[in-house]
C-alpha cells in the first residue's frame, strides 16, 4: 500500500554523498507525496479497521487552494539534526 502511494514528483530529497539523509513532501493540485486510496487501506488493514483508517486519513488533510504548494511532510535522519549548517550549491 506504502509504496503504490507515494509520488515522486511531491518529494525532494536531501543527499549526504549518496546517502538520503532528509526528505521534504510537497503537496499540489490535490495531490501529496503520499496519497493513498481507501481501497489500499482496506486491502491492508482488512474491512472494518480499513474503512476507520481511511476516514481518520481523510479527516486530516488539508486541501491545498488553487495554484497554492503545501510542505505536507518534512523528515530528517536524527543524525543530522541540530548541526547549524546549511550548504547551498552555487547555481
Amino acid at each position: 500500500m506504502f509504496a503504490n502511494s507515494i509520488s515522486a514528483d511531491r518529494i525532494i530529497v536531501a543527499l549526504n554523498g549518496d546517502e538520503i539523509v532528509g526528505i521534504a513532501g510537497l503537496k499540489y493540485d490535490g495531490t501529496g507525496f503520499f496519497s493513498p486510496d481507501r481501497l489500499g487501506f482496506i486491502k491492508r488493514y482488512g474491512h472494518l479497521v480499513g474503512r476507520v483508517r481511511a476516514a481518520l486519513w481523510v479527516s486530516v488533510q488539508t486541501i491545498p487552494r488553487p495554484h497554492q504548494l503545501l510542505l505536507d511532510g518534512l523528515g530528517l535522519k536524527a543524525d543530522m539534526q541540530c548541526q547549524g549548517k546549511i550548504h547551498s550549491p552555487d547555481i
